[in-house]
């Protein structure tokens, strides 16, 4: 089996998952359902990347928590990856133009596509290891991003940290509410609800990635 094939179809299940996964909990959810669902083939492949993941800061951990570490070194270690948490579109646009989108700046895909590069890529050095390692990480946590609308919508109100709402008696912003607000107030949490989501029947399936660009910027701008 190719390495190629093992990430495409890594990549394909975590982007079939209907899961609204964000915060910490969220991005666990979203590859800890993806790891349920490999093949046995391509299962050995991740635990071996996870294994030399213990090159990376914070060291070897489950694919889960590895999907939190993009998170911890988007302002450190690795800078160059913050703009690839989001995509900004034009206030006025109904659809995300990838040619548009990302042209000036990075943006999720720009961060999807570089660390399936690197994946599909065979590793000699110790050094090429620890990228293969990083870019699984950021493919997990990219996708887990990439189903959170507020990762794809208006620079204006910064993905919806400058808008407060009041929740559950609460003041919060918009894009709080939903990197954890409404994860919490359904119980949903990592470890309990892992079995639970992955018993869920999809009701539908996006062959392209583009829909889920396209559904999560019309998610973020649903009344």
């Amino acid at each position: 089996m190719s390495l190629r094939f093992v990430f495409s179809s890594l990549f394909l299940l975590l982007v079939s998952f209907n899961a609204q996964a964000w915060g910490w909990d969220g991005h666990r959810l979203v590859c800890a359902m993806a790891q349920a669902k490999l093949t046995a083939e391509a299962r050995i492949m991740v635990d071996t990347l996870l294994v030399e993941g213990k090159a990376l800061k914070g060291g070897q951990v489950s694919f889960a928590e590895s999907c939190l570490w993009p998170d911890d070194v988007k302002y450190s270690n690795h800078k160059g990856t913050y703009e690839q948490h989001f995509i900004n579109v034009p206030d006025e646009a109904l659809t995300v133009d990838l040619v548009r989108d990302c042209a000036a700046l990075n943006c999720i895909a720009t961060g999807i596509q570089k660390a399936l590069t690197y994946l599909s890529r065979p590793a000699g050095s110790g050094r090429e290891k620890a990228r293969r390692a990083a870019a699984l990480r950021f493919l997990g946590h990219f996708l887990g991003d990439l189903h959170q609308p507020l990762h794809i919508g208006n620079a204006s109100d910064w993905g919806g940290n400058k808008i407060s709402v009041l929740w559950q008696g609460k003041e919060t912003n918009l894009h709080a509410l939903w990197d954890y607000g409404m994860l919490e107030s359904m119980g949903i949490k990592y470890p309990d609800s892992l079995d639970f989501l992955l018993s869920v029947e999809k009701t539908s399936e996006h062959k392209h990635i583009i829909d889920w660009f396209n559904e999560s910027l019309s998610l973020g701008r649903t009344n």
